[in-house]
């Protein structure tokens, strides 16, 4: 009789290889995008290379491809992450809002406090921003209308019920809301300017705590009376 064949076996990859190499495709991915970061922070979408950026990640160019495919999707996936950050910051800032005293001011002072933190712990990020809003033909629209239904759903109407308890400064809530982000953010994108004219760096820890205070100082009013101290 003869001996039946042996039944070839597909033995699967080693698991131990995969996660490896899983490991390796998630830490070239970040180090991309972090090479992305600084790149689209100096040159916008337009000026940036995707040569410079495989240089800054340390890479072969072709990876960038087939991670992302494109510029285009590098710089979508940047501008995405770099917004969905923001958003998740202010929404845990409110989370953890006091829940005694004037509510809508509370959260409004803790936005603002939130919002000058995450951009000075961030110095890419409103060089981001001000590319991704000048960069002509830049598809950002979902993006922008997320910002958008944050800004009109949240920022603008805790601006009314701050104005209405009398803790804010009078004015459009939707004009004030846009005064507040370029009072914060301008000195971020100007620091040899912050440098020369103040001494220090507008992304240090004692330059964050004096730009919370005169930024509380600019638009609120009455904080004394609800236990609002400045930051020491």
């Amino acid at each position: 009789m003869a001996i039946a064949d042996t039944p070839t076996v597909n033995v699967p990859r080693d698991a131990g290889h995969r996660r490896r190499r899983q490991k390796r495709s998630l830490i070239t991915r970040d180090k991309i995008i972090a090479a992305a970061i600084e790149e689209f922070s100096q040159c916008g979408l337009r000026g940036a290379s995707v040569s410079s950026i495989a240089e800054k990640a340390g890479i072969d160019h072709g990876l960038i491809t087939h991670h992302f495919g494109s510029k285009e999707a590098l710089w979508q996936t940047v501008l995405t992450q770099s917004t969905t950050e923001l958003e998740l910051a202010l929404r845990d800032s409110l989370a953890n809002s006091e829940s005694v005293g004037a509510v809508d001011t509370l959260k409004l002072v803790k936005l603002h406090e939130c919002f000058i933190r995450f951009i000075t712990d961030r110095p890419y990020f409103t060089a981001i921003m001000s590319h991704a809003r000048t960069d002509p033909g830049v598809e950002i629209d979902s993006m922008m209308e997320r910002q958008v239904t944050w800004t009109q759903d949240i920022l603008i109407h805790l601006t009314r019920a701050a104005q209405a308890a009398g803790h804010y400064v009078e004015g459009d809530p939707a004009h004030l809301v846009l005064v507040f982000l370029g009072a914060a953010a301008r000195v971020h994108m100007m620091p040899l300017e912050v440098k020369r004219l103040t001494g220090r760096g507008p992304f240090s820890r004692s330059f964050m705590r004096d730009h919370i205070k005169l930024c509380r100082r600019l638009f609120f009013r009455n904080l004394e009376d609800l236990s609002v101290k400045d930051e020491d």
